[in-house]
């Protein structure tokens, strides 16, 4: 399915795809170098129509957003 949101870490080391009809957040790391993706472990997050990621500037939070605009 198509993304519906694409998020990357403030440190670039790490990119979150949000997928609305999936019902889930993909992650995957990411080499500074060539930019390749590889997804990480666990891979993915169930979230119940999530429309939006956000990354908290430390890294250390994913706030995630759904369609009832929860978070």
């Amino acid at each position: 399915s198509k993304a519906t949101w694409i998020s990357t870490s403030p440190d670039g080391k790490f990119v979150y795809v949000s997928r609305r009809t999936d019902n889930e957040i993909s992650i995957f790391s990411r080499d500074p170098a060539t930019s390749l993706l590889t997804p990480a472990s666990p891979a993915t997050f169930t979230v119940n129509t999530v429309l939006r990621t956000v990354i908290s500037p430390d890294n250390l939070h994913l706030y995630a957003i759904n369609s009832n605009n929860s978070i």
